[in-house]
């Protein structure tokens, strides 16, 4: 079945989209619309767009038969914003995706043409799901749910998001994970420090891939956090009892 978007609109503060390496301003603010149909493997224009809109929507929303999509690769400089009109290949029309990483929440609404159990992914993560629809665990794990749509019937789904900022707080002692100095060397020993609110306390959870694991990046340094000569990721984790491996750092992204 063909894919198609009527009209796209997309509204977001300081839009921008990065594209072979460079940063295309689309707008600073406001409304942009075109109309598209399907191009390649998920849109196509139907109207003369600026460069980069194909590509700004695939960011946005992906679908194929079964799957839906949000926010697959969304630029950090599109912290807020909406898309209205999409319909996939998996005969469901979204109607509106909105988001807000600052707040850390998402909602899709959306309509199906058939009944179906569509897996329904962020890989940003998923932190709760809010929907009329009914909703279950998917084994590609925390960044999916299974959500059962009814033909003809619009559904709303909100997602809480594990994306942003944040503080890793120690329990016991109150002191948060620290890049001492907001070093930018790979190697720099990681410590627990008093909270001073710098840039070098906060971390991002970057996705890595499609192994539904993600990094711990530094903010202001962009390092990951790393164990040095740790195991690898394949191997039994310890949940309790003394280290098994040499103190966190930071390591290459």
């Amino acid at each position: 079945m063909e894919e198609a978007v009527d009209s796209t609109n997309v509204t977001c503060e300081n839009v921008r989209t990065i594209l072979a390496g460079t940063c295309t301003i689309l707008a600073h603010t406001g409304a942009m619309t075109r109309g598209l149909v399907p191009q390649g493997p998920h849109l196509r224009r139907r109207a003369p767009l600026r460069p980069g809109w194909t590509a700004a929507a695939e960011a946005l929303i992906y679908t194929r038969p079964g799957v839906l999509e949000i926010l697959p690769a969304l630029p950090d400089q599109l912290a807020k914003g909406s898309i209205n009109g999409v319909r996939g290949r998996n005969r469901i029309t979204v109607q509106s995706l909105s988001w807000d990483t600052s707040a850390r929440t998402a909602i899709v609404k959306l309509t199906s043409d058939i009944n179906q159990d569509v897996t329904f992914i962020c890989r940003r993560g998923i932190t709760s799901v809010g929907t009329g629809a009914a909703v279950t665990t998917s084994p590609l794990g925390n960044h999916a749910r299974v959500v059962s749509l009814t033909a003809g019937t619009s559904t709303t789904i909100t997602v809480g998001l594990l994306t942003g900022p944040f503080k890793l707080v120690n329990r016991n002692s109150g002191k948060v994970l620290d890049d001492p100095g907001g070093s930018p060397n790979a190697g720099t020993a990681l410590d627990q420090w008093s909270d001073t609110n710098s840039s070098n306390q906060w971390w991002k959870l970057v996705p890595a891939a499609t192994s539904g694991y993600y990094r711990l990046v530094n903010i202001k340094s962009g390092l990951c956090a790393d164990v040095q000569s740790g195991p690898p990721p394949t191997a039994p984790r310890s949940s309790s009892g003394p280290p098994t491996a040499a103190p966190t750092r930071n390591g290459s992204p």
